[in-house]
């Protein structure tokens, strides 16, 4: 599916009294998910373990926890 059809079906399936916002966030939205998906899929991913290790080291540093 194109972009354009993507994107027409998206605005089809919202409510009558969508605003300019909403649209706005739906095609953020879509844009993020697609070069996610593109990102994955050329590998570009890391770990979860990693990811979760990184992100409490950061919340610890933060805090001023000592701490794991």
């Amino acid at each position: 599916m194109s972009v354009k059809e993507q994107m027409l079906e998206s605005v089809r399936r919202m409510p009558d009294d969508v605003t300019w916002t909403d649209v706005e966030e739906t095609v953020r939205l879509l844009a993020a998910l697609e070069a996610g998906i593109a990102a994955a899929n050329e590998g570009r991913v890391h770990p979860h373990a990693e990811v979760k290790e990184k992100f409490f080291a950061w919340i610890r540093e933060s805090s001023g926890a000592t701490t794991p």
